[in-house]
């Protein structure tokens, strides 16, 4: 079996030693009654037993006399609910079991079940493993498990996903995901590292990474991804999604530059340039600066709408560095310094200096830094959290950017479940 040891769950147990009877005793702490399962080592085979209804306040033993191995595994059930496991899987039934071998689980007709791993020590005769309120309230839970997709666009996201089922692919859809709204396709711990998705507004397109499921107009669920239009289906174009070795649960964000917003969505925009995406609640005027053949030049101003996106350049990136400006209603913007020539209407104006001498206005921008060689680049305005500079999303070849912030300084802001302890460098005097 695969066992994952740093995914043991932490719960509260202990050991009575001089314990009245011999073997494995589960004692439940709890409020409800659980539903137990274990697996153990029996000779050569892994094996896997339940279920034994344990009430709340009692104790039963489902393994008896001395005890042969030093770990044993268990799974606890409310009503046949989630469970929350360490990476430690048996085959299981609804229904009372006893089951040889923990390969092939679904071949044979078995459910395929996480459990968690009890160590009872290396010379241990018996010993007592107790489930903890707490401990079960998060095994229990269902948070964190599953495959969830979060819309942080302006747009109702319609959602397919394809996964590796067996010896094959799967394809499955749509589920409508509102702005600010999250589901979760694939619930209970996730079995594969790589999952894939398609995201449409309004039936669109979407650009995904060269995986191809089979889908249909309506909802559905299709078992194998090749010969579509033979069987009557369409062939379309989804992006993948890395969930890590290990992962149990993952939360995706459809932004407006991975999303069905963009031609080109996915992971990075599939036509050469530099584009703008507005994840804020505000039109976003915008500007752009350059290095030009003759010398700096600025242009302006793209009017980009909550949820949409705009390409200011439509070409091959030439350059490493471009700045950019971002007004709402023509207002302040907290810039660097790095200063270029605008006006109130749309413009294009060559020459960085000289700018009220030549009538224009003199404004700061904000550097982008879209890397040595990159021809396309997605830069994605965000709401500020407060105030702060940039923060760039190294996972993909997009910045996103905190608009309207005031002030100087560096700010970190926490979006994690966890707090965070923190230390910076910096070059001092």
């Amino acid at each position: 079996m695969t066992i994952y040891r740093h995914l043991i769950l932490v719960t509260c147990f202990s050991s009575i030693a001089g314990a009245a009877h011999a073997g494995l005793q589960i004692c439940n702490d709890s409020d409800e009654t659980q539903g137990v399962s274990i697996g153990y080592k029996d000779g050569d085979n892994w094996t896997s037993e339940g279920w034994w209804n344990v009430k709340p306040g009692e104790c039963l033993t489902p393994v008896g006399g001395d005890l042969k191995q030093r770990y044993y595994y268990l799974r606890a059930e409310v009503s046949g609910g989630p469970f929350d496991g360490g990476g430690f899987y048996f085959c299981t039934t609804p229904e009372a079991y006893t089951i040889v071998g923990d390969t092939e689980c679904s071949e044979r007709g078995y459910d395929r079940e996480d459990f968690i791993e009890i160590d009872t020590g290396q010379t241990a005769k018996d010993f007592t493993y107790r489930l903890s309120q707490a401990a079960m309230d998060t095994a229990q839970s269902g948070e964190g498990l599953g495959l969830k997709f979060c819309n942080e666009t302006g747009h109702t996201q319609s959602i397919s996903i394809g996964y590796k089922d067996g010896d094959g692919f799967t394809s499955e859809g749509w589920w409508n995901v509102d702005p600010g709204e999250c589901k979760k396709p694939i619930g209970g711990a996730l079995k594969n590292q790589f999952y894939y998705y398609r995201a449409e507004v309004d039936a669109g397109d979407f650009n995904g990474g060269g995986y191809k499921f089979c889908t249909t107009s309506e909802a559905y669920t299709i078992e194998g991804d090749e010969n579509c239009a033979a069987r009557g289906y369409d062939e379309e174009d989804f992006a993948e999604i890395d969930t890590g070795e290990t992962a149990k649960g993952y939360t995706f964000t459809l932004t407006a530059a991975n999303s069905g917003l963009v031609e080109g969505g996915g992971d990075a925009p599939s036509k050469p340039g530099f584009t703008v995406c507005n994840d804020t609640e505000e039109t976003q005027s915008v500007s752009i600066g350059y290095q030009g053949d003759e010398d700096w030049t600025s242009e302006g101003w793209w009017n980009v709408d909550p949820g949409d996106c705009s390409t200011l350049i439509d070409e091959p990136l030439k350059k490493q560095y471009y700045y950019y400006r971002a007004e709402v209603n023509g207002g302040d913007f907290d810039g660097e310094n790095y200063t270029f020539c605008t006006t109130p209407e749309a413009y294009t104006i060559v020459g960085d200096t000289n700018c009220e001498a030549r009538g224009y206005d003199k404004e700061t921008f904000r550097e982008v830094n879209v890397g040595e060689g990159v021809t396309s680049y997605t830069l994605t305005l965000i709401p500020p959290p407060g105030n702060g500079g940039p923060v760039t999303d190294r996972s993909t070849n997009e910045t996103t950017d905190d608009m309207g912030s005031v002030g100087a300084g560096l700010e970190v802001c926490n979006e994690t479940e966890h707090t965070q302890s923190l230390s910076f460098g910096y070059n001092g005097d």
